[in-house]
């Protein structure tokens, strides 16, 4: 049950802060930042993931990035 409750607590607060009431003069892409952030933070503090699975994840990450060629990255 513990392990379930760290998964569960991160990917639940992002759509919970994104379901909030939002603050006037902020758009809808705007308030999506926040959302993700608070999922992230409580990710890093909860550490649903062992550190070496991260680690993994990040390093396919960027090689995705990497093959990807920057497209679509603000290249005029």
């Amino acid at each position: 049950m513990r392990s379930a409750l760290k998964w569960i607590v991160p990917v639940a607060a992002g759509p919970a802060v994104y379901l909030l009431p939002q603050p006037d003069g902020i758009k809808s892409g705007g308030w999506a930042v926040p959302a993700v952030f608070t999922g992230t933070v409580l990710g890093l503090i909860l550490q649903p993931l062992p550190p070496r699975v991260d680690d993994g994840g990040v390093f396919v990450l960027l090689l995705l990035l990497w093959s990807v060629g920057g497209q679509g990255c603000g290249s005029a």
